[in-house]
Order: C-alpha cells, then structure tokens, then sequence
C-alpha cells in the first residue's frame, strides 16, 4: 500500500485493506471483518471522536463528510483482547481508522494505542 494525500490507498488486487492497516500499527486481528454502510458526519454521535482519533494516525475524513462510506470493523486480540479495530473506507481508500471497545475508556488512535 501506499499513503496518498486522503490516506491509505487499497491495493489493486482489492485485498483484505482493514486488516492490512491494522497489522501496520502491530494490532493483531481475531476474527471476522464485517462491513456496514455509514453515512460520514462529523456533528453527531461520536463522529466528532472518530475524526480527532483519526486525525491523530494521519488519516482525515473531514473532505467527506455527508458522503457514504464503508466501516470495516474487525475483532483483535492484541493490544486489548475483546475490542474492536475500524476502518472507515470510500472510494477504495482509508479516510478513517480507530479502535473501540467495551474494556476502553472511550475510543483510540491507531497510532497510540496502549
């Protein structure tokens, strides 16, 4: 993969890009990815804590905001077992990325996970 200027570009052959991503900050997934279509805002629910986590690993969505995009979120084992890694996908590219959980106290960057 390579970084552009709205993040990581997904590679030709369309592989496993949240897993690829996920694997470069040393976190290790445990399961399945699923995939949902998410409308991207920035002023309602914790989308304003996506975009400042994201912001924090060089990622940035705000350019698309109202737009449609695809959230892959996978399970990991490692750093936190039982929580959750997720990319924000659009047009083939990484615009966001964080992790959550239910053992967190709120939602992490990728680039400062524990």
């Amino acid at each position: 993969m390579r970084i552009t200027r709205f993040g990581h570009a997904a590679d030709a052959r369309g592989g496993p890009l949240s897993r690829k991503l996920l694997a470069e900050h040393e976190i290790v997934a445990a399961g399945s990815t699923t995939t949902q279509a998410v409308r991207i805002a920035t002023d309602v629910d914790a989308w304003p804590l996506y975009l400042e986590v994201s912001r924090r690993s060089g990622l940035d969505f705000r350019p698309h905001v109202g737009r449609t995009a695809e959230l892959r979120t996978t399970p990991v084992q490692a750093p936190i077992p039982g929580e959750s890694g997720h990319v924000l996908v659009l047009g083939g590219r990484v615009v966001g990325a964080w992790l959550s959980g239910e053992g967190m106290s709120g939602v992490l960057s990728l680039a400062e996970q524990p």
